[in-house]
């Protein structure tokens, strides 16, 4: 970091400036003291005053994301799948996203998420979605629910896996069965 500082030059000017090897171009020559040494604290007040922004605008983003509850994470995802809205579920989702239904994942980017996703709504026809379990470490969560379905017999079990970044809960992982009991 450089600071500001200043100097009298042999004919009674000041030189401001923030380099002390050169002159750069942010030097400037004042001819009145005052002036000079309120422009060295006007610098280094501005200098200061960005640093603040910057830690404050870094710290904001991380109190958003542990402000997310995991009850209202929970919440929010039963609500898509009760609703069959494919699109708000890829909202969530991380590129790639590795979904299976009814057999092996497979790798899909968020647009054929999308697309797997509601080829799959279509094909069921959802009476309700309750969360069964879920399991929470530092930065995952791990979801069990069940779909009550018109045409199963069976509720179907749905497996979502979770990831927390800077940006908020990220989808990685669900996973749609089969269950017999």
């Amino acid at each position: 970091m450089q600071v500001p500082f200043s100097y009298k030059n042999h004919n009674g000017s000041f030189l401001v400036t923030t380099n002390r090897l050169k002159r750069t171009p942010l030097s400037y020559v004042i001819k009145n003291p005052a002036i000079a040494s309120q422009m060295i604290l006007l610098k280094t007040f501005s200098f200061r005053v960005l640093v603040c922004l910057l830690l404050a605008a870094c710290t904001t983003g991380r109190r958003n994301v542990s402000a997310q509850q995991t009850s209202d994470v929970l919440d929010r995802i039963s609500e898509i799948i009760r609703t069959e809205d494919a699109r708000a579920l890829t909202e969530w989702a991380s590129n790639p996203v590795e979904i299976a239904v009814f057999g092996p994942s497979k790798t899909y980017s968020v647009a054929q998420a999308t697309f797997v996703l509601e080829k799959f709504f279509d094909s069921v026809d959802i009476l309700s979605f309750s969360v069964e379990e879920y399991t929470q470490s530092e930065r995952g969560l791990f979801v069990e629910g069940s779909i009550e379905a018109h045409d199963s017999q069976y509720p179907l079990r749905v497996y979502l896996r979770m990831q927390q970044s800077v940006d908020g809960w990220i989808l990685r992982e669900v996973i749609f069965e089969r269950k017999s009991d």
